[in-house]
Formats: C-alpha cells, structure tokens, sequence
C-alpha cells in the first residue's frame, strides 16, 4: 500500500502491463470492446496476479505491477484508446496479503473511515456524442440498468445527471454503490439507493477527500457514504468493531493517500456463506470460481490461509492446463482430419479415453471448432458449475483441475 498511484493516459499502457494475461491467452484480465468504450477487468485472480509494486525491482516493473492493480473496469475511448474513466484500483481485505497484516498497518497515518456498503459499484461513462451511461465494472449489466432507470427516477430530487456531467467535465470519474432488493447481496434494502463512495482523477488517480465528497454532495442534492463509528487510530478496537457488526457488510479504512483496507463482519460472511462454504468442496470451488476467496482469507488463520490459497491458485493452473490440453488434442485432431468433423468427432472419443481425458469432450470441440483460449475455459468451467450440486459430482470433474482435493478447515470456536 506505499506505492504512487500510476498516471494514465490511454489503452496501451495498461495492455502492456497485462500482456501475456489476456483471456484470450487464457489469462485473467478481459479487454471487453464495447460501442461505448474498451473496458479492462479481471476476472479472477491467482497469488501473483497483484504483485506488490512496493517490492518490484525496479521502477518499470513497479509502473506495470501498479496498471494491472488499476484493472477493475477502467474505461478508455473506443476510438481514441484515451482514458474515459478509472473506477477503484484493487485493494484487499485487512490480513489476505503480506502487505496488509496488521503489523504493516500503520492507523497513525492520516485516514478516514468509511461504511462499506453492500451493493454493486456503478459510475457514469461519458459517450461519444455527449450524455452518459451508468455502467457496472463490467458495463451495461442488470445492476448497471437499474441505476440508470433510479437516475431518471430522481430528475427534481437529486441532480446526479447534473454531477456526473460536471465532474467528468472535470477529468474525474464519480463512484456510487448502487443496493436494492432487486439487486441484493446480503444486506436488506428497503429503498433504492445510489451513494457516492469516491470521485478519482482519471490521469493521476488522485482520490478526492471526504470534506470535497460532502461539499458536492451538497451542490447536487446526492447522498454520500457516511463515517463509520470506531475508536480511532486503534486497529484491535477497530477490527472488533466489525466483527460485531450487525446489518451491515463492514468497514473502508482510506488513508490519504488514497490506498484503503476492507474489514468485512462476521454477521455479513456467514450470511455470505464465506465460512460455512469451506466445509464442503462444492463451495470451496464455486467460491474460487467466483473469485469470492478474498473475502475469507482475511479472517483465516496463517494454515488456514496458505491452504486455501494454495488450492485456490491450484484449481485455477489446472483449469490454465486443461484449456491448453483441449487446444493440442483440437489441433492434432485437426492435423488428422483437417474440417472432416464427422471423422474427427469418431476418433475423438477413444483418443480421449487413450489419453485419460474424457472429461475435456465438450472442451476439444470447442476448441477443433475454432474456439479461442477465453472460450475453452469458459466451456470448462461451465462443465464444473454443472458438477457442483453435490460431493460425488464433484469428483467427476476433479481432473478439469488437476485433481487437487480440497481438505475440510476446522474452527477452533467449531470444536465443542
């Protein structure tokens, strides 16, 4: 969390930084081409996707490692390749990742802390032609539809078309969490919500201070993410704050500097099924998936820790592998029988069982039918997800990973 924030400009530094990681090189990060605007996102993440910039050998490497952290929706001119907005670098949960335990926290520091609310992060993209659209990280997604139908509903109450047009005007991007029942996590909502969290220079990465949040606040009438109640500049005090926390998801530590931590309750996690799921090894992988492992590793012991992280990183490397097994087998199908798919899909079957990899079928005829890397993984994970209703299903597609079991945790406060 001691690194400057890179200043961006435009599309081809981040795709330098995330070469070789594509999903279409079977990577984590997606480049989505929309009409709207090119937007970068990862999709999940292994042990070493976020690299430390703090601890990079030197200062290009650092630049690349802090890009890829920049990787949560940023949107660039589907034109131009300029930047058009940059939502929040990544940021990690107080205890998942050496440079958040808590003997490197230093709470002396200037900082704020913010309620984490539950809901679904939303913020305005300008688009050629003038206007905006209210996009998730991922773009126009259904939570991404319902805060722009909220939006219109709010025209004489709350001028968040006005904000959005002023601020981006401004070069910085807007930052709301939108939470309603129709688009609940964990949290109830009895109202629809749309909130601001932050506002963020698209070039430096500059966050805005909470004093200049609540002054705009005030301009257009929209609400803004409140305080959250806690002794100050006592992280024990703090962390036992939200771990009694009732009703709500947790808190935001923000330095100044604009780094942050997450701390998440335990009310919210077990409702979430973050602590019940490592029991079974169902969950454990629906939950790696997902890329929901995050939120559990903070609150696991160091064991506890290393071992879902290993099997984490593990399912994904054999997912990686499996995806490239598909592609040879395509291509020496291919090679055989060129685009004779009714000799190739009679080979098949007995090459698969030669070979021990009768699971992969549906994998290599989406790869012989000219399926990019992206698409045979997703092919592959779609298989697990199906397989995931149960235990012994389960063990059906255990090979699609490498065959890495997962070994039940046990809680101290579940031994009596």
């Amino acid at each position: 969390m001691n690194y400057a924030f890179p200043h961006i400009t435009h599309l081809s530094e981040i795709l330098d930084a995330i070469a070789g990681s594509q999903a279409d090189e079977g990577g984590e990060f997606a480049v989505a081409r929309r009409p709207w605007g090119t937007v970068v996102q990862y999709l999940f993440m292994y042990d070493q996707t976020f690299p430390d910039p703090a601890t990079a050998p030197d200062e290009r490497t650092a630049r690349r490692w802090a890009l890829r952290r920049e990787c949560r929706g940023i949107v660039f001119d589907p034109q131009s390749g300029d930047i058009r907005a940059r939502r929040y670098h990544k940021f990690f949960t107080v205890g998942q990742r050496p440079e958040t335990e808590r003997q490197h926290i230093d709470l002396s520091r200037p900082h704020v802390m913010l309620d984490k609310l539950d809901g679904s992060m939303v913020s305005p993209v300008p688009v050629l032609g003038g206007g905006h659209l209210w996009l998730t990280k991922m773009g126009e997604s259904d939570a991404a539809k319902q805060a722009s139908a909220f939006v219109q509903s709010q025209r004489g109450k709350r001028d968040y078309e006005g904000f959005a047009k002023a601020e981006t005007a401004r070069g910085r991007t807007p930052i709301f969490e939108f939470m309603a029942d129709a688009n609940r996590i964990v949290v109830a909502q009895p109202e629809p919500q749309l909130v601001l969290t932050a506002v963020r220079d698209i070039h430096t990465g500059a966050y805005a201070t909470l004093d200049d949040m609540r002054g705009l606040g005030d301009q257009f009438g929209v609400p803004v993410v409140g305080v959250f109640q806690a002794p100050r500049g006592d992280l024990g005090a703090l962390l036992e704050a939200v771990r009694t926390l009732k009703n709500a998801e947790g808190c935001v530590v923000r330095f100044d500097s604009g780094h942050m931590l997450k701390l998440k309750g335990e009310w919210y996690l077990q409702l979430h099924g973050a602590k019940d799921a490592l029991a079974h090894e169902k969950d454990v992988v629906a939950m790696v998936l997902a890329d929901n492992t995050d939120d559990v590793l903070g609150i696991l012991p160091a064991q506890g820790k290393a071992q879902l992280q290993a099997f984490h990183d593990g399912v994904l490397s054999g997912i990686a592998a499996s995806v490239q097994r598909a592609l040879d087998i395509a291509a020496d199908g291919r090679t055989r029988f060129g685009d004779d798919r009714k000799s190739f899909a009679g080979w098949l079957p007995g090459e698969l069982k030669r070979v021990d990899a009768t699971e992969l079928m549906d994998a290599v005829f989406a790869a012989y039918g000219g399926g990019d890397p992206k698409a045979v993984r997703e092919r592959i994970v779609r298989r697990i997800e199906n397989h995931l209703g149960s235990g012994p299903r389960v063990a059906l597609v255990r090979g699609l990973w490498g065959g890495q079991p997962w070994v039940p945790l046990a809680f101290e406060d579940d031994a009596a």
